[in-house]
């Protein structure tokens, strides 16, 4: 049964890409509690008309929703607009009762240009190594285009006053839609109306605070929100980056014209970053999207510090476990020791959703231990400024970051009965560097149950029995029989984060 929801947007009037955004799932019908973070259900929704008082129809195929949420989804392209032509950030409110059931039909959408899989022989020079998985927080979750100057000192702000700085959070990067034009020489501009004091006083500001600061741009001809990509442009603008002090760039994909061979863009950024890095005495940080096979997995390290295996993240757990099961397939390539790679490269699952709406505390807790264990970047996703004290202690738990930033640089990876199954498997591992074992026990499914690993499987040295020590609970559980099992009760994707160590 389909069914048409009407809700008003509070002011939003205008609807970007015209008809195309009526096939694109910018928007979800869910039932749930928004107080509690409870999702039961959620289906995608397609916009059927938009008026001009700001009314929506959506059409969905579900029973009674009663929240709609809005830019969940990476579509830019379909974003509200209000009367002074300003996007609307994302959203999650209640239904109103006037909903009326009806039947409707979806449109399809083109699928957007890619570039070809065909490769050039990277460069013999390796990336220059970020020894550990980058920690800090992007804007894109949080505030999609709606950046400015202001925002970027709150999050600096913030980062330090609520003491994640201390725990290690050090990147703050802005994501799309800083950029406006370019000069007729060709460098790249900040817009003026958002960054009035320019993008190397808002990265001095930034270093003033001792962080770090991150931008982003396209290998193509338009970034997503359709500015100005860097095809064609690499040397020129890593030039500007390292005049105004730039340490992490993160390179999209996106759209308009572009090279033949997938890694040309990486290439040219790759020589231009380490003429930088060598000019001014410290690195650049280089993340690219993306790569998700070995035909790439072989050479990227030596182009990249950190690489997207996966899609874009959304905040339910269905998608958390998806972008898991991606990223565990480049396990082998991660890691400053090992990996064929040799040092500092890291699978990047993308941004961490705590914090934001759509998870459940548990969840979320979920989502940040399987994080630390496979050693994927912690780039916090939601606005630090606005974060609950539950989800401080979860991102600010220093034992869970401590396995993330273990030397060793292992990524966790599932083992034993199951483990075939990244989605869905139950006992996750990863050594660390002072020969301890971290250790997860998840339950993926819908109901409560009992999950139970062996030492064996885990990887724990035959034998040998350990000490157990609950990383959020942050103490001792108690020693293990050599030979033994863990087992833990567990509800519906929650799981129990452990650490093994010898007696």
């Amino acid at each position: 049964m389909f069914l048409h929801v009407i809700f008003t947007t509070d002011g939003y009037v205008s609807f970007g890409g015209g008809e195309c955004c009526k096939a694109k799932d910018t928007f979800q019908l869910c039932t749930g509690d928004v107080a509690n973070s409870t999702w039961l259900n959620c289906a995608n929704a397609t916009i059927k008309t938009l008026g001009a008082d700001g009314t929506v129809v959506l059409t969905a195929d579900m029973d009674a929703p009663t929240l709609v949420r809005y830019a969940y989804s990476n579509y830019p392209q379909c974003a509200l607009y209000n009367k002074h032509g300003l996007p609307a950030g994302p959203f999650l409110k209640p239904l109103a009762s006037d909903t009326a059931a009806a039947a409707a039909a979806a449109a399809t959408s083109a699928a957007a240009a890619v570039s070809s899989k065909a490769a050039l022989a990277p460069p013999a020079v390796k990336a220059a190594p970020a020894q550990t998985p980058p920690m800090g927080v992007n804007t894109w979750n949080a505030f999609h285009c709606n950046v400015d100057e202001r925002k970027m000192r709150a999050m600096a702000d913030a980062l330090v006053t609520t003491g994640l700085a201390k725990a290690g959070y050090e990147y703050v990067n802005i994501d799309d839609c800083w950029q406006v034009e370019r000069s007729p020489n060709g460098t790249i501009n900040a817009d003026p109306a958002r960054f009035p004091g320019g993008m190397k006083s808002l990265a001095d500001y930034i270093h003033t605070k001792g962080l770090k600061f991150g931008v982003y741009t396209a290998q193509r001809e338009f970034t997503c929100q359709r500015r100005p990509g860097s095809w064609e442009h690499e040397a020129i603008d890593v030039a500007s980056y390292c005049e105004w002090g730039v340490d992490y760039l993160k390179l999209d994909a996106c759209t308009g014209r572009g090279y033949t061979a997938h890694n040309e863009s990486w290439i040219k950024f790759r020589a231009a970053i380490d003429q930088c890095s060598q000019t001014r005495g410290f690195p650049m940080v280089l993340s690219v999207e993306s790569c998700d096979d070995d035909s790439c997995g072989q050479w990227i390290g030596k182009l990249a510090n950190l690489w997207r295996t996966c899609g874009d993240i959304q905040a339910y757990f269905g998608s958390v476990m998806n972008n898991v099961a991606e990223n565990t397939k480049m396990a082998k390539y991660a890691g400053p020791t090992g990996g064929p790679l040799g040092g500092g490269h890291w699978n990047d699952a993308d941004m961490l959703q705590v914090g934001d709406i759509g998870l459940s505390i548990t969840e979320q807790r979920s989502h940040y231990a399987l994080w630390s264990l496979m050693a994927s970047p912690l780039l916090i996703g939601s606005d630090v400024s606005m974060l609950t004290p539950t989800s401080l202690t979860i991102l600010g738990n220093v034992e869970a970051t401590a396995v993330n930033q273990d030397r060793l640089g292992i990524q966790g990876i599932p083992v034993g009965p199951g483990s075939a199954d990244f989605r869905n498997a139950p006992c996750w591992s990863k050594p660390l560097a002072n020969g301890d074992l971290a250790v997860i026990l998840l339950n993926t499914g819908a109901n409560a149950t009992k999950i139970t690993c062996s030492l064996a499987d885990l990887g724990w040295q035959a034998g040998t029995a350990a000490n157990v020590r609950d990383i959020w609970l942050k103490k001792d559980v108690g020693p293990t029989k050599a030979g033994g099992l863990l087992s833990a009760q567990l509800d519906s994707h929650d799981h129990s984060f452990l650490r093994l160590s010898k007696p």
